[in-house]
Formats: structure tokens, C-alpha cells, sequence
């Protein structure tokens, strides 16, 4: 199929690079239209995502953060590291997602909502589990299916302020080891949306306990 997709892409005079990295697995899903906008997101481009999965998509005309893939898009072509001047709303795995994912957890005052159904990440269970010992509300939806759609999408609420949205599970594959990219969503109508989302989620299932979760995740 990508053999296909690859031939058929070409056939429309698209420029196409592989990413070579032998290590390195491109998991990052984003896309930049001339100018701007700018889409981060949690979904594969594909009729299953579109049809049959939770997913999420942040739509951004923010000049620094359409300019961000396209600076980190140059310098994966060479497979070289992602800059330091990236904006600070931009989640970049794998150089700074664990110290960034780390920070938004520690700066909750009241609440963290994750769905996430591949949460295994040690260090974040134990800082998830620290944060609930404190007094602050965490509620992961952890299940493999949320109502009638398959979970794939990763998100998080922070204080019902601020959102996460994109490619990164919270594993150490995906906070260690792939490129990934996702975003702080902070502005309002946006967040409210995916408020909304937890709200129905919340309704249809009930949350799992992060001490449950298991490491080893993919």
C-alpha cells in the first residue's frame, strides 16, 4: 500500500522524502499548508482514523507555530536533532517530551484528564500517582475502546485551561526514542471542545487508576 500511495503521490509531482534515521521511528503526524494553517494531530491519514478511531486535530494559524513543523520537517530530511527554538507550546519527542510532559503535569493546581491507551511510562505513572497523593484530581481513560470507537488518539486536559494534543503516548518509546509532536492548546473555545469530549467519554466509561497501568507500552 505505501508502495501505491509513494507511486501515486509522485504522479501528482509531490516532493517526497523518506525519513532515514535507522534508529529512529517517525511517528509524528502533522501537515502545513502554504502558509498556514498548521495541523497537529493524534490520527494516521486513514480511512480507519478517519472513520473508526478517537482522534483529535489542533488547527493553528499561529505564525511561530506553522513556522515550527516546518522547521522541524528541514531538519528531519537530514535527520539531524530538533532546535532549541522551537516555540515552547510545540511537544518534540525525542529530545524534550519528557521534560515538557513532566512539567505540565507538576504545574496541575486541580486537575489532569489523559486518554491514553498506552500509558506505561514508569516515571509518569509514579508522577501521576504523586499528583493524585497531593490532592489533585487524575483521571486516566485508559481502555482500548471508548464507546463505539477504538482509542487511538492521545490527549490531555490540564485544570480545564490548557490541552495536549498529538502523535506522543505516554510510553518510553514514544517520550524517549520516536519523533513526535504535539501541542499546548490554550485557547479557550478549542479547549472547551475537548472538555466536552472528556464529559461524554467520562459519561459512557469510568476512568482506570494509573497504579494499574503496567510498563511496556508501544
Amino acid at each position: 500500500k505505501l508502495k501505491k500511495l509513494w507511486k501515486r503521490l509522485e504522479e501528482t509531482r509531490a516532493s517526497i522524502v523518506p525519513y532515514t534515521d535507522p534508529v529512529v521511528k517517525y511517528h509524528a503526524k502533522y501537515l502545513v499548508v502554504d502558509d498556514g494553517p498548521a495541523l497537529i494531530t493524534s490520527m494516521n491519514f486513514t480511512r480507519k482514523c478517519f472513520d473508526n478511531t478517537c482522534d483529535a486535530v489542533a488547527v493553528t494559524y499561529d505564525p511561530a507555530i506553522v513556522d515550527g513543523p516546518l522547521q522541524l520537517a528541514a531538519t528531519d530530511r537530514e535527520c539531524g536533532l530538533a532546535s532549541s527554538t522551537l516555540p515552547d507550546r510545540l511537544i518534540v519527542g525525542p529530545e524534550r517530551a519528557r521534560r515538557q510532559f513532566t512539567a505540565l503535569v507538576q504545574q496541575a493546581r486541580k486537575r489532569i484528564q489523559i486518554i491514553d491507551a498506552k500509558l506505561s511510562d514508569p516515571g509518569l505513572i509514579d508522577l501521576l500517582n504523586q499528583r493524585r497523593s497531593q490532592g489533585i484530581s487524575v483521571e486516566i481513560f485508559g481502555q482500548k475502546r471508548l464507546g463505539t470507537l477504538l482509542s487511538h488518539g492521545k490527549m490531555m486536559l490540564v485544570d480545564g485551561e490548557g490541552a495536549v494534543i498529538g502523535s506522543l503516548a505516554l510510553t518510553a518509546l514514544s517520550l524517549d526514542f520516536r519523533r513526535e509532536v504535539a501541542l499546548v492548546v490554550e485557547e479557550a473555545a478549542a479547549v472547551a471542545e475537548l472538555d466536552q469530549l472528556f464529559r461524554s467519554i467520562g459519561a459512557a466509561v469510568s476512568p482506570t487508576d494509573t497504579s494499574a497501568a503496567t510498563a511496556g507500552g508501544a
